[in-house]
């Protein structure tokens, strides 16, 4: 199976149409690692959904830390699309997600604590082997939750999921300049980078996981 990967678009939806025109037609499925909005409204994340529908491939997405809280219950017309705290079967795979992100300096609309993503993540119950994780938060201590500023911001509590767990692909973003993967046990934990500067990631999930990342410009 063919996935696009995506994560913080941002708002830039020229950006997120050149990703599509150029990738969307390689891929069976698209995965959306949130922040489709910077600190934008109901209608603004319709916008993008409505770009991704119609590319006409199944798609799916969670919200990240810049989108509106009010988007947490879902948007109407696209609720089967909608991964946070779900699990949704696809071409024998489980699919899982989880929106938001852990407390940020900036104050942004959809932040958890610790407590509550480990709360949170005790619903995901993960009964196939054959899963896919979708979060726009990072695990801790790894390639990915690395910022410019020489510090890991990741979630403690998604890495003890994801350790426990063990899904066969993590998708993330949040942290820009992270682009990248890693790997948590047989977990391979991928952030493709932000859509708004260009960025994805195609992955060939298969026997083995294989990733190619890529850039519009």
């Amino acid at each position: 199976m063919q996935i696009l990967a995506l994560a913080d678009i941002h708002d830039k939806l020229s950006a997120l149409t050149a990703v599509l025109e150029e990738a969307a037609d390689k891929v069976d499925l698209i995965l959306v690692s949130g922040d489709l909005t910077q600190y934008g409204s109901m209608d603004r994340v319709r916008g993008v959904l409505a770009r991704l529908e119609e590319t006409g491939r199944p798609f799916f997405y969670v919200l990240g830390n810049c989108d509106p809280r009010e988007a947490l219950d879902g948007v109407d017309g696209y609720e089967d699309r909608y991964l946070h705290l779900r699990e949704v079967q696809f071409r024998g795979f489980t699919l899982i997600g989880f929106g938001g992100s852990t407390i940020t300096p900036f104050n942004t609309p959809i932040e958890w604590s610790e407590e509550q993503i480990e709360e949170a993540l005790r619903a995901l119950h993960l009964s196939s082997e054959r899963s896919i994780l979708l979060t726009h938060e990072p695990p801790a201590d790894t390639e990915l939750d690395f910022t410019k500023f020489g510090m890991h911001v990741g979630s403690r509590s998604l890495r003890r999921f994801v350790e426990e767990k063990q899904p066969v692909l993590h998708l993330c973003g949040h942290i820009h300049e992270a682009r990248g993967k890693d790997q948590i046990g047989k977990t391979v934990v991928v952030n493709p980078g932000p859509v708004m500067r260009g960025y994805y990631a195609i992955i060939e999930v298969g026997e083995k996981v294989g990733v190619s990342f890529e850039r519009v410009w």
